[in-house]
């Protein structure tokens, strides 16, 4: 067998080398799949940057530890929200009669009011480490004009004030400890006392920014009692926003009307909403006017409206309208749910009409 020439003996060098080279790309490309599946699912649309997911449903798990004998409406309310999934590594969808459940209980909370409603102050705002920002343009989104002009509320700069409160600074916890690593969580609000009207923007609570953050860096959830070390005493949305409304309302804070929940792009409340139209997720299309639903019907319009004030953009307005029923007094609720005038869009909108009974 002649010995291969210097041409061939390259030919098979070149050869080796190749199969190396993609060899090790191969074994590049799996390493590389296996960490991207750590996470799969985890971190994606966790509402970071919305809204979307701040209330009661999100905050009081480390708050309401209701007892496992007590079943009246608030405490199951309560026990129910509890066990929300910010205290979960994930979390299924919002089913609809789940949020049915939570928001005929939220009903009756509201029809009861709070025996011990919370009492916060100006100073808890300081205590808790709330950073307040008062620098932004007093206008009207403009998806929310069109609503704004027919509900006849005012889009005067004068009467607009758009305020955002972040949990960035050193505090007190709920134990009484001081802690100098604040959650980050941030309540951005336009409140327009003269109507009667608040904004919800862009809100994520101390406790779910603590767990996102968390799960996105695999560590587990914290127990109820490590997450009293974490947040202040004052943390859930329906307190910073009241607390807030009545600094900028004053004795006309009782006149609260509209709460509009401006984008919403939390999971759970679209789902419930895709749910009820018996639609794909994300494709409701229902500019303004949209479609309102009364939650004083007993026929199945009710029903819906009762399940929409069980989402997580409802139950915290629940929460408020318990909680200060001295000032709010009796309210029917009436839920419009409309999408952006861009129907290239799929941005969702909830206008919470709080009516004296």
């Amino acid at each position: 067998m002649p010995f291969p020439g210097p041409k061939s003996q390259w030919k098979h060098a070149a050869f080796l080398i190749l199969s190396f080279l993609i060899f090790i790309i191969l074994l590049l490309n799996a390493t590389r799949l296996r960490s991207a599946s750590i996470y799969p699912i985890e971190g994606r649309n966790e509402g970071l940057t919305t809204q979307n997911v701040t209330d009661h449903a999100h905050v009081d798990a480390a708050i309401a530890l209701g007892s496992e004998s007590s079943k009246d409406p608030l405490s199951l309310l309560q026990e129910l929200e509890g066990k929300n999934r910010f205290l979960k590594k994930r979390a299924p969808t919002l089913s609809y009669e789940s949020a049915l459940c939570k928001g005929r209980n939220a009903l009756q909370v509201i029809h009861q009011g709070n025996p011990n409603p919370p009492k916060f102050t100006q100073q808890d705002l300081e205590d808790g480490g709330w950073l307040t920002d008062e620098d932004f343009p007093r206008v009207i989104p403009d998806d929310l004009k069109t609503a704004v002009s027919e509900l006849k509320i005012s889009s005067n700069s004068d009467d607009i004030h758009r305020i955002s409160v972040s949990q960035f600074l050193e505090f007190t916890t709920q134990n009484g400890k001081r802690n100098d690593d604040p959650s980050g969580g941030t309540y951005l609000q336009t409140y327009i006392p003269k109507s009667g009207t608040i904004f919800a923007s862009q809100n994520i609570s101390p406790l779910q920014n603590i767990a996102d953050h968390r799960r996105k860096n695999n560590q587990p959830p914290l127990s109820q009692a490590e997450l009293r070390d974490h947040i202040p005493k004052l943390n859930r949305w329906s307190d910073v926003v009241w607390l807030l409304w009545v600094k900028q309302a004053g004795d006309q804070a009782g006149n609260l009307r509209y709460i509009f929940r401006d984008n919403v792009i939390n999971d759970d409340s679209k789902g419930v909403i895709d749910q009820i139209f018996r639609i794909p997720p994300n494709t409701l299309d229902k500019p303004w006017p949209g479609i309102t639903f009364d939650l004083s019907r007993s026929d199945k319009e009710g029903e819906q409206g009762t399940a929409l004030l069980g989402t997580p953009h409802g139950t915290g307005i629940a929460w408020m309208l318990a909680d200060h029923k001295a000032e709010l007094g009796e309210r029917h609720i009436k839920i419009t749910v409309f999408t952006s005038h861009d129907s290239s869009q799929s941005d969702y909108y909830m206008l919470f009409e709080l009516i004296r009974a």
